[in-house]
């Protein structure tokens, strides 16, 4: 489904750039926004071929991978922290788990 959402926040950068922005502060270039997508026949199907190739990107095994991966490097900080081979001003609350 074509979509458009507010330039604004994280919206533009999880969308990699295939959805249409508005300015959310602007109620005339919110509608102009919305009125091309819903007059513009080859702008959606285009939106809706680049909004499914951006979706393929993300998968709940990706997402798995990745925690894992973040976690296993927190798990890594955590233990040097706690011998004293790193040092941090958050040292004590995260060797402490606070």
């Amino acid at each position: 489904m074509p979509t458009v959402v507010a330039n604004s926040s994280c919206l533009p950068e999880v969308s990699g750039g295939v959805l249409r922005y508005f300015d959310p502060s602007s109620e005339e270039d919110i509608a102009a926004t919305v009125q091309r997508v819903l007059e513009d026949s080859d702008l959606q199907k285009e939106l809706v071929k680049q909004g499914l190739k951006r979706a393929s990107e993300f998968s709940w095994r990706r997402c798995a991978q990745e925690t894992m991966t973040v976690l296993t490097g927190m798990k890594g900080t955590k233990a040097a922290m706690a011998t004293g081979e790193v040092k941090s001003g958050l040292q004590e609350e995260i060797v402490s788990g606070q």
